[in-house]
């Protein structure tokens, strides 16, 4: 119901970026109870990856119209959806265009920006890991949260780091490719 009632709302106004974000919102659901989705690995196959790349062409044009305001809510969902197509760098990328355009990114939106750009295991998203880690930390800082907090989060993006370099370098042993290192930990 939910997919035909967003369908029926992008064929009143195909310049609707909220229906579209609608449409991909309900097609990113639609997928994960889809036939075709791997209960070990969560990642779609069959019918439920076709569903999830409507879900994900739904979103691209959500973001067309949606100019400098996409929908962070339905964003989490996209990048969840990417994620379970096996597309890591497409999630991080969806994120990032949400925080670039945010007036006011705060420091939880900086820290699953970090998260998604080491998941990657991108060597050349490095560096946007490290400022997006350092710019979570200042934010969290100026967020009110404790020394204790901060040094928490710091040890955790090191521990993720560790985990995430080695990964590649079992997968790298084994002679597999880098993969997807993870599941992202924040919805």
């Amino acid at each position: 119901d939910d997919v035909e009632n967003a369908e029926k709302r992008v064929k009143a106004n195909r310049s609707d970026a909220a229906a579209w974000a609608e449409l991909a919102e309900a097609k990113a659901n639609l997928a994960n109870q889809s036939d075709g989705v791997d209960e070990n690995t969560g990642l779609y196959g069959g019918e439920s990856r076709r569903i999830a790349l409507d879900a994900t062409r739904a979103w691209d044009q959500h973001v067309k119209l949606a100019g400098k305001k996409p929908d962070d809510g339905i964003a989490r969902v996209i990048v969840n959806t990417y994620d379970s197509l096996g597309d890591p760098k497409k999630a991080f990328d969806t994120w990032n265009t949400v925080v670039d355009a945010k007036e006011k990114p705060t420091s939880d939106d900086f820290s699953f920006l970090a998260e998604l750009a080491i998941l990657t295991g991108d060597p050349s998203l490095n560096r946007i890991a490290d400022r997006s880690i350092a710019r979570t930390l200042e934010l969290a800082k100026e967020e009110g949260d404790s020394k204790d907090r901060i040094a928490e989060i710091k040890q955790g993006f090191d521990q993720l780091k560790a985990q995430v370099a080695s990964q590649q370098a079992a997968q790298a042993q084994q002679g597999g490719g880098a993969g997807t290192p993870q599941t992202p930990v924040q919805p």
